[in-house]
């Protein structure tokens, strides 16, 4: 099944994935089977290297922001996938991709100075402000943590698909929307 996954079939191995309920899958179908280790990868390239990370990706690069996803640092990513990106509006998108600042600012919605990991169930991630953790956004946004008892971690009303991707500075958790609208 593994083999399915990490072919490129399209967008939707990511949700199929992550529905069945398979972190080790979701993170092999998202990062191409080549999983993020910290020693060698930083948040932009764990961007680079994901097939369903792209449009983002490119927000990043149009932003002008590639150096701050490379520089030393601890911070948590909370990236859209693309399909999350797709089920935007045209007016959405437009609105996002005006130009470079509100560029800048849809990025800074995603990023926060908070490199927790998320658990599923909520037990070990209160301990790190995991469960109805409330954090500010780069951008200045309210971001907010959800770890229920017996559900997946969400950002503010999303789904968590893969949590914990480690990077050398900091770590990034892939949702299911985009943050800031």
């Amino acid at each position: 099944m593994l083999d399915s996954i990490t072919k490129p079939q399209g967008r939707r191995t990511l949700g199929a994935a992550a529905a069945a309920g398979s972190a080790v899958i979701a993170a092999a179908a998202l990062f191409g089977g080549r999983p993020a280790t910290a020693q060698q990868s930083t948040l932009l390239q764990v961007l680079e290297r994901s097939r369903d990370l792209s449009r983002f990706a490119a927000w990043v690069k149009q932003a002008g922001l590639e150096n701050e996803l490379a520089a030393p640092g601890n911070v948590a990513l909370f990236v859209p996938h693309d399909e999350a990106v797709e089920r935007l509006t045209a007016a959405q998108l437009q609105r996002i991709e005006a130009n470079r600042d509100t560029l800048r600012r849809a990025v800074h919605a995603h990023l926060a100075e908070w490199p927790n990991q998320l658990l599923a169930g909520g037990s070990s991630g209160e301990s790190e402000g995991g469960s109805g953790a409330t954090i500010r956004s780069r951008a200045g946004t309210t971001i907010i943590i959800a770890n229920g008892a017996r559900s997946f971690p969400r950002v503010n009303e999303f789904r968590v698909y893969v949590a914990n991707m480690r990077a050398s500075n900091g770590i990034a958790h892939c949702i299911d929307g985009v943050l800031g609208l």
